[in-house]
């Protein structure tokens, strides 16, 4: 995408980032609380979680 600011190109959704990015994020809070396992049943957990 050409566009007036001068950048030749747009990055869209980076799904491998945010999929790391969630499961990190996911592993820092179980730490910080001591879990040592997540039990998730609502969908949208599911799918925050696994991508």
């Amino acid at each position: 995408v050409f566009a007036q600011t001068g950048a030749d190109w747009q990055e869209r959704v980076n799904f491998d980032r945010m999929r790391k990015d969630r499961l990190n994020r996911a592993k820092e809070q179980m730490e910080i609380h001591d879990l040592g396992a997540l039990v998730v049943y609502d969908g949208a957990n599911i799918r925050y979680l696994t991508g």
